[in-house]
Parts: C-alpha cells; structure tokens; sequence
C-alpha cells in the first residue's frame, strides 16, 4: 500500500514539474535570427518583433516588459520575438537605429 502512495506523489511531483517548465517556456520571450523569423511569418498572423543588434543592452527595461506581455498577446493571436540581427544576414530591419 506504501508504494502505490508513494508512486503517486512522484507522478505528482513530475507533473509539478513539467508545468513549471512548460509555463517558464511558453511566458518566455523567443530569441530568433532574421532568417528563423522571416521562414515562420504566417500570412494574416500579426506579429510584435523587436529586431536589436548584436550586444544591445540599452532597452533592457522594455524587454522585460515585453517579457511580460507576452502570454496576453499571445492570448489574442499575436506571437511575439525578440531578433537579433547579425552583420551576415542583415536585413531592411536590421539598420543602424537612427535609421528606423
């Protein structure tokens, strides 16, 4: 009788568990490159990227905040990414700032 009490407070806890990751992973914000962003946009799917550069610490405020945002967006449709852009696949998006 003792086991089967105690196999259910391991199933228990792993579910515990899984659910904690899952939420830590779903709330999180993406880090993808310009092309992994550009190969998932989804025709008449609206979408929120803060493309930055390589380094960019200045707007560390806003990302938490957009950290924060995105299980609401993501609950009315809207995905959510962070883009990092690199030299190598720079993009119309991934200009100097002053130009954008």
């Amino acid at each position: 009788m003792m086991s089967s009490g105690f196999s259910v407070f391991r199933a228990g806890v792993a579910l515990v568990l899984m659910c904690s990751f899952y939420k830590s992973t779903e709330d999180s914000l993406p880090e993808l490159t310009p092309q992994q962003y550009f190969s998932t946009l989804q025709p008449g799917k609206a979408s929120l990227v803060y493309f930055c550069q390589v380094g960019s610490l200045s707007n560390s405020v806003f990302l938490e905040e957009l950290k924060e945002a995105v299980k609401p967006l993501q609950d009315y449709g809207i995905s959510v990414a962070k883009v990092t852009c690199v030299e190598e696949e720079a993009s119309r998006y991934c200009g100097e700032e002053e130009g954008l």
